[in-house]
């Protein structure tokens, strides 16, 4: 997010962002009371928080989308991998101006740090609550292993709290081990208390694991008996309103295996998805002409679902879904007068390209430097129909 400071203890003007309370729980790991359910669970997004949103590189269209999400999901926990095997030296991290940014390498802490300081600093803008668990105890010179965001429950101005929150993940180092199945089990019992009203709203809470590692014991194992307390853990969810996110911190291949083969044994909504690089080389495998910029990844991992995001790294898109996945990237209305996608494809792909160009360009972690949105070049190979219409991979 920007470095620019919100300052909330002003009277709100139209130039402010209007932000829920935050809190810092102390001696949350022992706690078993429920999270205030009192925060906004609307789905209308205020002007100002459209705003701030474009400013970070949201299309119109994705940032209504969060507030619809803040919505259906009005709950979330992350539950965040500080343990010794995230100071290995294999992540990344995008540093600079807008016009000139860079990819850094670092360890894997360096970036999930990054990470989860972007996601505090949504939940306030977003007023989406948001509690942060660290796996391992950071130490009091740092702060509380456990902290929340955009909480009614104490009054306290956000922006204060937003900073500590940074302030305790920049401290925090890694070490210790992955006791993932005890956190699950603390946070399932949150979630049971508050599980009628969410269920009554048809609404569910969120958990997103970002991990590096298997589950494993006090002693740092990762035995056959600790992964199955950690599926039994993933199985006491099951009847529970909720949508876990596994988000990986590694290519290590065993790892990646286990959680990808977690949706074969159990009947829980999940998704993993890969860090951000990653995630932008499956999809363009797929996707060719989708540039994946970071605002998609970054509402994919606080809990953002819909059934055409699951397709974007599987097959090309039709053009049914092309036309609803630009709709919601850019906004129904942007689209509203474009033709029939497929009785007129050069008329759509007309007003599409106005659409992109409009939008500008960002990141994109395949070609690693600034692109549009969508590559209109790619969009006609892949979908005009005088050139043959490209079908999960082939061309008929």
């Amino acid at each position: 997010m920007s470095d620019r400071d919100i300052d909330l203890s002003k009277p709100s003007t139209d130039n402010d962002i209007p932000v829920a309370v935050a809190m810092v729980v102390s001696d949350p790991i022992r706690a078993t009371h429920p999270v205030s359910f009192s925060f906004s669970a609307s789905g209308t997004m205020t002007p100002q928080q459209i705003g701030y949103l474009q400013e970070q590189g949201f299309p119109n269209g994705l940032a209504r989308e969060l507030g619809n999400t803040r919505a259906t999901y009005p709950l979330r926990f992350w539950v965040v991998d500080n343990s010794g095997s995230m100071r290995t030296n294999d992540g990344h991290q995008l540093r600079g101006a807008p016009n000139k940014i860079r990819v850094v390498p670092c360890n894997r802490w360096t970036e999930l740090q990054g990470a989860v300081e972007y996601h505090a600093e949504l939940a306030g803008i977003l007023e989406a609550t948001t509690t942060f668990r660290m796996l391992n105890d950071p130490g009091p010179k740092v702060g509380p292993q456990e902290f929340t965001v955009a909480s009614d429950a104490a009054h306290i101005p956000v922006q204060s709290e937003v900073n500590q929150a940074v302030k305790i993940i920049r401290k925090s180092e890694p070490s210790g081990v992955t006791p993932l199945s005890e956190h699950l089990q603390e946070i399932r019992l949150r979630i049971e208390a508050v599980a009628p009203s969410l269920k009554a709203g048809g609404q569910q809470a969120v958990i997103v694991l970002a991990t590096d590692g298997l589950p494993s014991d006090k002693k740092g194992e990762s035995k056959e008996a600790v992964k199955n307390e950690f599926l039994a853990s993933l199985r006491s969810l099951q009847n529970l309103p909720v949508w876990v996110v596994i988000r990986l911190c590694t290519d290590d291949e065993e790892i990646v295996t286990f959680y990808n083969d977690l949706d074969a044994v159990l009947e829980l909504p999940f998704e993993v998805i890969d860090d951000f690089f990653g995630e932008g080389k499956e999809i363009y495998s797929a996707n060719k002409w989708l540039n994946y910029g970071l605002p998609l990844h970054r509402c994919r991992e606080m809990g953002y679902h819909h059934r055409i995001f699951d397709l974007l790294d599987e097959r090309l898109l039709n053009k049914d879904e092309l036309r609803e996945f630009l709709e919601l990237l850019f906004g129904a209305d942007t689209l509203r007068n474009a033709p029939d996608i497929h009785l007129d494809w050069k008329g759509f792909a007309s007003i599409v390209k106005q659409v992109v160009y409009a939008n500008g360009t960002i990141f994109n972690p395949y070609t690693k430097r600034l692109d549009y949105w969508v590559d209109m070049k790619q969009l006609e190979k892949c979908y005009d129909n005088t050139r043959g219409f490209r079908l999960f991979g082939r061309r008929k």
